[in-house]
């Protein structure tokens, strides 16, 4: 086995209720029987939701260290 996952928040904008920011808190690599190697968090951004009707929706998505 083995995977990458990391850890964060995520807050609605209160200004722009379409917005969802982020923050990346952990960053944790597996690489089975050559062990797991943590790594700091490194970016955050936000991203817009747009809904184009009732089972489609769209997002646009922006980060930055």
């Amino acid at each position: 086995g083995g995977g990458f996952g990391v850890t964060g928040e995520i807050c609605i904008d209160d200004a722009m209720p379409c917005r969802t920011n982020f923050k990346f808190k952990n960053a944790e690599l597996d690489l089975g029987k050559w062990g797991v190697y943590n790594f700091p968090p490194v970016g955050e951004g936000w991203f817009d939701t747009i809904y184009l009707d009732d089972e489609r929706t769209h997002g646009y998505f922006a980060c930055h260290p």
